[in-house]
């Protein structure tokens, strides 16, 4: 991904039909892309460009992206352009523009207030919400879940015997903790449609610390399943959420789902362990 070409930019320009005055490289990760773009008629452009092979492409988050801004009231970046890897800008790669909302991240101050919390589990909630297409985890290129049940979602942690074997954790030790989450979670649940990677670095606030809204970015992780599911993964990614864990869970289920959402990140540390430790 080379920019400096200036064929490659001549032709990304006219892919989006704007003039590009400056392009900085934001993140370079080991499959995403993430570039910011200024032009003479826009205040900024987030590109993401991502190998066509990934499993967790850019179409599923285009697709999310627009299904939010259609159907949920919160406020989300408008998709300006998507390219299929057949595109001859970055052959064998997809593209996708989006629109650059400014603001900072939700840092761990800020996720000790009460407020930003009622926000954060309102945008789970309009998440949750919204019509999917069926099947349970992470979207298919038919942009539903691909396993058949939850219970096998929850089993299907990559590699796990071979990782835990380098650890302190067994993996009978493993196998009784994902037993008891199926045992807590009917198979066929009422399946709701998932953030999926509730980070602080994908949470944006587009104002002044104290005074801006959230708003949610980087929709690649959506996928379908428990909504409690949600809350489980933002513990594990932002302890701050244990003390207004009653702000995430629905009223009159706190006792019940409070160790459902413990369990839940557990379940997703030992696949984030997986992750690590095989890629």
């Amino acid at each position: 991904v080379n920019f400096d070409d200036p064929a490659t930019a001549h032709k990304l320009e006219l892919a989006l039909s704007l003039k590009i005055s400056t392009i900085k490289t934001f993140t370079n990760g080991a499959l995403n892309k993430v570039f910011s773009l200024k032009s003479d008629m826009d205040d900024g452009i987030v590109l993401k460009v991502s190998p066509g092979w990934n499993k967790r492409g850019l179409a599923r988050e285009k697709w999310c992206y627009d299904q939010l801004r259609l159907y949920t009231r919160l406020k989300i970046a408008q998709v300006l352009l998507y390219l299929t890897a057949d595109n001859d800008v970055f052959p064998g790669h997809e593209i996708l523009a989006l629109e650059h909302i400014p603001g900072h991240h939700v840092t761990s101050f800020e996720m000790r207030r009460k407020k930003i919390h009622r926000e954060i589990a309102d945008i789970l909630n309009a998440f949750h919400q919204l019509h999917h297409v069926g099947g349970y985890g992470w979207l298919n290129e038919n942009f539903s879940g691909e396993h058949g049940d939850w219970h096998e979602f929850l089993r299907d942690i990559d590699n796990l015997h071979v990782v835990l074997d380098k650890q302190v954790i067994t993996g009978s030790e493993a196998d009784l903790l994902i037993e008891e989450m199926v045992e807590t979670a009917p198979a066929n649940l009422p399946t709701s449609f998932l953030f999926g990677d509730l980070t602080k670095n994908n949470l944006i606030v587009d104002g002044d610390h104290g005074n801006g809204r959230v708003i949610p970015i980087d929709f690649q992780n959506c996928f379908v399943g428990d909504p409690v599911y949600d809350v489980g993964i933002g513990l594990f990614f932002n302890p701050e959420m244990m003390p207004h864990l009653k702000e995430y869970l629905p009223n009159g289920t706190f006792d019940k789902d409070r160790r459902k959402a413990i369990l839940y990140a557990s379940r997703h540390s030992l696949s984030a362990l997986g992750h690590r430790i095989t890629v």
